[in-house]
């Protein structure tokens, strides 16, 4: 699979560096791998599957790998889709408290 790679960095984020993998058909995400302010390498995450809903592309399954517990992961799996309207007040990084 043809991917194009992609560098993001924040200041004062969780995640100082994040590298993703985009498929070169679509840039839909293939991978990702997050670093820390320090630079060390801590996480890596597959977007492994997708789905129709809508007619939109979705996420519907990410695992996500811990680089420092090597035999560590996490799957997410989404699922029972539904369209809602929310506001834009819900994504103020200030009220991540009530989530």
């Amino acid at each position: 699979m043809q991917c194009a790679r992609t560098e993001r960095a924040a200041q004062g984020a969780t995640y100082r560096k994040i590298l993703y993998w985009l498929r070169a058909t679509d840039a839909r995400p293939v991978k990702a791998d997050f670093f820390l302010a320090s630079g060390k390498y801590i996480k890596s995450a597959t977007f492994d599957e997708y789905r129709q809903v809508g007619g939109l592309t979705l996420l519907r399954r990410l695992t996500i790998y811990d680089q420092i517990r090597k035999n560590s992961h996490s799957v997410l799996e989404y699922t029972g889709f539904a369209a809602r309207n929310l506001p834009d007040r819900m994504f103020h990084q200030g009220r991540s408290d009530r989530f």
